[in-house]
């Protein structure tokens, strides 16, 4: 039996959101599932991984996550997602600095995907240097969203089809989640050519310091100091850039293949 773990573990996820939730409680409501769920849901999934041979995590974050609730080190297995590279890939020409940098976030804006850490690394900070688009379906409250629009531009839902626009329109991807499987989103910039700026949390393969940069959960100062590093250094944004296609590359739907058919081969040939 193979099992996948699509995101952290549901206890990991309720903790981290929660936390968030009291640390602004002006932004989204409380409602988590009520706990007698969330445990039967636990269980539920504890027994499945239990029972399964084998555990696919996207990332190395959903697999520490299992190895911190005892699941066995040799049932898990990371194995990065893919996406249809070609579809985001657009030739551009380099920023030069010249014009606002510009900026982009793709997802739920929600407090689970950290866009509340986005606002306070640019607030007071922007001054015509930035220019900041967020897409996705609007969670968050109404006031919360009033702050969000005073340093971007919230274009709500937006059709699967059209979202390659909007890499095409950015510069650079900031993506501060608080807690994911092995975020979409950041693969999908990284085809289409964009330096990513993301969290440990986002389970993302970016390479720190060579297509983007990794930064803390909850840490708007190094957000903007990052954000800042950039502005200031085209020359680096441009070699991130290429290094980011490249990067993107690896992981289209043919290599996702064949990580996927590896990892199930030698699942089985350990196994029986």
């Amino acid at each position: 039996n193979i099992l996948e773990q699509i995101i952290a573990p549901i206890s990991i996820h309720n903790k981290l959101l929660k936390e968030e939730r009291n640390l602004w409680p002006e932004w989204e409501e409380n409602d988590l599932t009520c706990d007698h769920v969330s445990k039967l849901k636990e269980e539920c999934r504890n027994e499945e991984w239990e029972l399964a041979d084998a555990i696919l995590a996207g990332s190395s974050f959903v697999a520490q996550g299992l190895l911190s609730l005892q699941v066995a080190s040799e049932k898990i297995h990371v194995v990065p997602y893919g996406v249809e590279t070609g579809r985001f890939y657009h030739p551009c020409v380099p920023w030069d600095g010249r014009r606002p940098l510009r900026i982009l976030f793709v997802g739920n804006i929600e407090l689970r995907k950290g866009p509340q850490y986005l606002y306070h690394a640019l607030k007071g900070s922007n001054n015509g240097k930035f220019q900041v688009r967020m897409v996705g379906p609007v969670s968050i409250n109404v006031s919360a969203q009033s702050l969000l629009r005073q340093v971007a531009e919230l274009t709500g839902r937006v059709a699967r089809s059209e979202i390659y626009r909007h890499y095409a329109w950015a510069d650079l991807f900031v993506f501060p989640s608080i807690c994911e499987g092995s975020a979409v989103v950041t693969y999908e910039a990284l085809a289409a050519g964009l330096p990513v700026i993301t969290t440990p949390n986002a389970g993302s393969v970016v390479r720190d310091g060579i297509d983007g940069f990794i930064v803390p959960i909850r840490d708007a100062y190094s957000l903007a100091e990052k954000i800042a590093l950039l502005r200031e250094n085209p020359d680096m944004l441009a070699w991130m850039s290429d290094n980011a296609r490249q990067r993107g590359l690896e992981f289209n739907w043919d290599k996702y293949q064949e990580r996927l058919v590896q990892t199930i081969c030698s699942i089985f040939n350990d196994n029986y």
